[in-house]
């Protein structure tokens, strides 16, 4: 299965090109963090899941050996009901991304800024620290990520982006984006098990766990190959959008553990310096799969919505 860092890089992917789909997308932020949330509650990537829905139902797969997600009998019972919506979607305003490039430069900016000011000590809001010098501000980036899986219900209120008040519009077009970006993850799952699948048959070979050592190991190594920058942002938009996912509520406690994850993912997904030395699949087989995922993923939207004679209006930029 693709990591979280192959997810990002395929949204990120997605909504840089010029296709019906980047264009029907206003809630970015809730499209990625739509893109992991298949992953969040079956618990293999976010702590702290104490009732862990079945793979089965997170993924609709059935259970087998390398699964593939039942993409359209998601979009069929999730997707399509809420494309009815896309008219009043069509008023919301585009909602950014996080990016890791521009937290580090705010951070930096804080830091300096706090050294002019205050001389040897800060307090960063929740906890205070010594400053580090301005070239090395490392230590002070993962803030979301601190304290992944023990994250209270009391503290939800001080790690929220304040935001405009949440208007039913508003949330209807973010539960949609996020729900779409779902789709994406389980259309992603399905394509790459489906030439994994095929990989194996013409070796002749069959699942077991070395070659799911091998394939795995193949694939975080693919992962960093892959320059990402975006991570979603916790925002009383997003938590209530998670909170209205169709399939399953998200509780904030959980939809925080998640973002902190994906932005740790981004955030320590160091760039291979040589050639990826794979142990099974190769370097063509990521490149096709990788492009055949995004190109899949516009091509099905858009024939999906042209089926439903929905049109979709260019989105504004806030």
């Amino acid at each position: 299965m693709p990591s979280w860092n192959i997810h990002i890089a395929q949204t990120e992917a997605v909504l840089e090109r010029a296709s019906s789909l980047a264009r029907f997308i206003r809630d970015q932020n809730a499209f990625l963090f739509g893109n992991v949330v298949p992953d969040i509650m079956v618990g293999y990537m976010v702590p702290g899941i104490e009732e862990p829905l079945p793979y089965r139902v997170t993924h609709f797969a059935n259970s087998e050996p390398i699964p593939k997600p039942r993409e359209q009998e998601f979009w069929e019972l999730y997707v399509a009901p809420l494309l009815q919506r896309v008219p009043a979607c069509n008023e919301c305003d585009v909602v950014p991304m996080g990016s890791i490039a521009a937290e580090t430069a705010s951070v930096v900016e804080r830091v300096r800024a706090a050294e002019m000011r205050r001389g040897p000590e800060i307090c960063c809001g929740c906890a205070c620290a010594e400053v580090q010098p301005v070239s090395d501000v490392s230590g002070l980036l993962p803030a979301l990520s601190s304290g992944v899986g023990v994250i209270s219900s009391q503290l939800l209120s001080n790690m929220v982006m304040r935001v405009s008040p949440v208007n039913e519009v508003q949330l209807q077009c973010s539960v949609l984006d996020l729900t779409l970006g779902a789709w994406a993850h389980l259309l992603a799952d399905k394509l790459w098990n489906l030439r994994v699948n095929e990989f194996l048959d013409v070796r002749g070979d069959r699942p077991n766990d070395q070659f799911r050592r091998k394939k795995q190991a193949d694939f975080d190594m693919f992962g960093k190959t892959l320059h990402i920058d975006a991570f979603p942002q916790v925002t009383e938009r997003l938590l209530q959008a998670a909170a209205h996912f169709p399939q399953y509520s998200i509780d904030g406690v959980h939809s925080i553990a998640a973002v902190g994850v994906a932005h740790e993912t981004v955030r320590a997904n160091e760039l291979l310096q040589t050639e990826p030395n794979y142990c099974m699949l190769d370097a063509r087989f990521f490149e096709q799969t990788f492009f055949e995922v995004v190109e899949t993923t516009e091509q099905l939207f858009a024939e999906r919505l042209n089926v439903l004679d929905v049109s979709v209006t260019p989105a504004v930029a806030s």
